[in-house]
C-alpha cells in the first residue's frame, strides 16, 4: 500500500508500506554489504575461493550477531535483577 503525505511547500511524499516484499536497506548495511553484492558474490555453499570467502564472511556475520543477542540478553537479565 502506498500512501501519500503532504510535505513542506506542497510537495508529496510517498510512504511505502508494503515491506512484506522488500525493504530498503540502511546506509551501514548497504556499506558492510557492498564487497558482497559488487565484487565478491560467491555461493557461500561452492567448493570455490570465492564461495568459500563468503561462507566465512556469512559465519563472521552469524557469530556477531548471536554475540550481540547474548548482550541484550545479559543487559536484560540485568535490568530485571536490579530493576534498572
Amino acid at each position: 500500500m502506498t500512501v501519500w503525505k503532504e510535505g513542506k511547500a506542497g510537495r508529496r511524499h510517498m510512504l511505502y508500506l508494503d515491506n512484506a516484499a522488500t525493504t530498503p536497506m540502511s546506509l551501514p548495511v548497504c556499506k558492510a554489504m557492498w564487497q558482497y553484492m559488487i565484487n565478491d558474490y560467491g555461493n557461500p555453499s561452492s567448493i570455490y575461493e570465492c564461495g568459500r570467502n563468503n561462507k566465512r564472511a556469512v559465519e563472521e556475520a552469524r557469530a556477531n550477531i548471536a554475540g550481540l543477542i547474548i548482550y541484550i540478553l545479559h543487559l536484560a537479565e540485568l535490568r530485571a535483577i536490579t530493576g534498572h
